[in-house]
């Protein structure tokens, strides 16, 4: 398959606001695995395979090669069990085995979505240019989307072409660095082989269902309950933790919470509300004053449903821990890094911005929520930026602009827009409404 004119593929920006990313609970129609995934490391010798990885809105991002493909940047997911291809270029060829039409369900609020299914694929994750040494996956299934939901490239300002699971995941211990930026891939037996390195981790069960893993965790809420909860470990998802307060009747909202698009899941928006929690405990860990998000009822319900879960933990979580993750065993192993103190933080602005041509440094408003300090100050969508706070922004990335305006309440943001070819200055003051 190459690019849009042979698989079809809506390249139609999406029209959402990406606050996180949750792509879980994937539920395939009509289908079932052709083949047992294998995967191991391309040289025979190694036992290990360190990969480094680039981080963008909290989201992990590695170099990956289908077949005969050329390199691409996807999205490393252990929310779901395949490889998804979100978006092709022109530029972009693959070619995939036994091509069908299939129908699959995720989070969202709308319908199921028709995919290319195809099987018996191999995939290869690399530092490398020359793809000689890394990781290898044989017999994977592999997923292309007919319509662009997520259009990862608009919200990262980079090009993304989709998302790695579980598949080849799997087959090894992992070890996070987030400090680093590294993942290493360990053979099991390799990796225990430093008992006294794993000692001096935090062990925490973690259960294997559908070849996902999930955990529990337990919420102090605002009235003094706690609730014990079962989360899936969600790498594919750059917020702290989102549950479902109609997936456990125990579970309720904070006094204080607001309005919010939460993402974008394969099946449509995900509207629902962000509040906090005085804390929740991940083991013996205290993590305070958490941002939770709470999904509303259509857009999780299927989900919850299906794999009897209450929610997810993602990489505003995960990133404030050096972790280690053994599939087999099961376990996750925790040790807390530089970021663990780090305060959890939310956009402050009302405003969410995309960037919708990677290779043009054009940055966009996306959505304004009414009442925000960006809708007071006059911002509406569809206004380009072109200084923030002083600076162009092309000088900008927009990892830079999310971290001003997730900056302190009581900070003045100021913006000079266009609008219709007319420059507009605004100031607009960050505020914290939870």
């Amino acid at each position: 398959m190459t690019g849009k004119n042979e698989t079809g593929l809506n390249k139609t920006l999406a029209r959402y606001c990406l606050y996180i990313l949750v792509v879980a609970g994937i539920a395939l129609q009509g289908h079932k695995a052709m083949a047992q995934s294998e995967a191991g490391f391309l040289s025979d010798e190694s036992t290990s395979y360190v990969l480094p990885f680039e981080i963008s809105q909290n989201l992990i991002l590695v170099s990956v090669k289908i077949n005969d493909s050329h390199p691409m940047r996807f999205v490393l997911d252990t929310g779901i069990s395949n490889t998804i291809i979100t978006e092709l270029t022109d530029l972009d060829t693959v070619s995939l085995n036994a091509v069908r039409e299939v129908r699959i369900t995720g989070l969202g609020n709308g319908e199921s979505i028709g995919a290319y299914y195809s099987v018996n694929n191999q995939i290869r994750l690399s530092a490398s240019d020359d793809f000689e040494t890394g990781i290898l996956g044989e017999n994977l299934d592999v997923y292309i989307l007919m319509e662009n939901r997520f259009d990862l490239t608009g919200q990262l300002g980079m090009p993304v072409n989709g998302l790695i699971g579980m598949d080849i995941l799997r087959h090894f211990v992992l070890e996070f660095n987030y400090v680093f930026k590294t993942i290493t891939f360990w053979k099991s037996e390799e990796y225990y082989k430093q008992a006294r390195k794993i000692s001096r981790y935090q062990r925490i069960p973690i259960e294997m269902r559908n070849r996902k893993p999930y955990l529990n965790l337990e919420l102090h809420q605002e009235d003094e309950s706690q609730v014990m909860v079962n989360a899936l470990i969600d790498t594919g998802a750059s917020l702290a933790i989102w549950v479902s307060q109609f997936a456990h009747p125990s579970i309720k909202l904070p006094s204080k919470i607001i309005p919010s698009q939460l993402g974008q899941g394969l099946s449509g928006e995900i509207s629902g509300h962000n509040g906090r929690i005085p804390y929740l405990l991940m083991g013996v860990f205290k993590l305070k004053n958490p941002v939770v998000s709470y999904p509303d009822s259509a857009s999780v319900a299927a989900i919850t449903m299906n794999d009897m879960r209450h929610g997810s933990i993602g990489n505003e979580l995960m990133r404030r821990f050096h972790v280690v993750m053994d599939f087999q065993e099961p376990a996750m192993y925790l040790k807390p890094n530089k970021f663990f103190r780090d305060p959890f933080t939310y956009n402050k602005s009302g405003i969410s911005v995309e960037k919708p041509y990677h290779l043009v440094p054009l940055y966009r408003i996306f959505s304004v929520f009414p009442g925000s300090p960006g809708d007071l100050a006059g911002v509406k969508s569809g206004d380009e930026i072109l200084y923030m706070n002083g600076y162009p922004v092309v000088s900008l990335s927009l990892d830079a602009i999310n971290a001003i305006l997730h900056g302190e309440a009581g900070r003045t943001v100021r913006l000079q827009l266009n609008r219709d070819g007319i420059k507009i200055n605004v100031k607009m003051k960050l505020r914290a409404e939870i």
